[in-house]
C-alpha cells in the first residue's frame, strides 16, 4: 500500500505530479488488502489483510449436504505496524467468527468462501480499541486493541443490542466512525432489503 503526497510545489490545473513518499506491506506473510489503512498519530499504521486456509465445511451445520465439501475460507486479519514497519498487534477473524455468520447471500458451497469481507478497521478514538466492519456479517464489532477480545458486536447473527422501534436493519455496510458526540456512523449500503 503506498502513501501518496502531491508534490509540494501545488497548482490547481493541471494537477500536480505524485511522488511515493512511502510504502506498507502487512507482516507475518499477510499479503494487505486495499479497504483501508490508516496512519496513526504514533507512527504507527493500521492494515487490512486476508487470510486463505482450507476449510472442511463438513464441519459446520449451517451447511447444507450439498454444499458439504472441503473450501478456502477468507479469515480478515487486523495489523498494526509500529514506526519501523514491525507487527505490534495482530487480530485474525478465524479465532472469532465462525463462516456460520455469514449473511445469506453468501455461498458457503463455493470453492473460495469469503465469509465476512472486512472493509473497515478504526481505532476508536474515545479509548483506543478497534471498531472493524464486516459487510458479509451485517456486523460491526469493537476488538479490545490490548488483548484482541470482543467487547461487542452489532447487527448480523450475534448482535448484542436492542434498539427500540429499530425495525430496519443495516445491511452490508461501511465506514463505521465514532463522531465527537459518542455516536457511532456509518454507510448502510442496505443489499439485503
Amino acid at each position: 500500500l503506498l502513501r501518496i503526497r502531491a508534490h509540494p510545489r501545488s497548482t490547481p490545473f493541471p494537477s500536480p505530479p505524485l511522488f511515493r513518499s512511502d510504502s506498507f506491506q502487512c507482516g507475518n506473510e499477510q499479503i494487505a488488502d486495499l479497504h483501508d489503512f490508516h496512519l496513526l498519530p504514533n507512527g504507527h499504521v493500521i492494515l487490512l489483510a486476508y487470510s486463505p486456509r482450507s476449510f472442511d465445511m463438513n464441519t459446520l451445520s449451517c451447511v447444507p449436504d450439498t454444499f458439504k465439501t472441503n473450501g478456502t475460507v477468507f479469515d480478515a486479519v487486523i495489523q498494526e505496524l509500529d514506526a519501523n514497519k514491525h507487527v505490534v498487534m495482530e487480530w485474525n477473524s478465524k479465532d472469532h467468527f465462525s463462516p456460520c455468520d455469514a449473511t445469506s447471500d453468501v455461498n458457503l458451497g463455493a470453492k473460495l468462501i469469503d465469509y465476512n469481507h472486512i472493509n473497515t478497521a478504526v481505532i476508536d478514538s474515545s479509548e483506543g480499541n478497534m471498531i472493524a466492519s464486516f459487510r458479509h456479517m451485517d456486523e460491526v464489532t469493537k476488538i479490545n486493541w490490548k488483548t484482541g477480545a470482543t467487547i461487542w458486536r452489532w447487527g448480523g447473527e450475534n448482535n448484542m443490542f436492542t434498539f427500540e422501534g429499530d425495525t430496519l436493519k443495516f445491511s452490508h455496510q461501511h465506514d463505521p466512525a465514532r463522531i465527537f458526540n459518542g455516536n457511532i456512523t456509518m454507510w448502510d449500503n442496505g443489499n439485503l432489503r
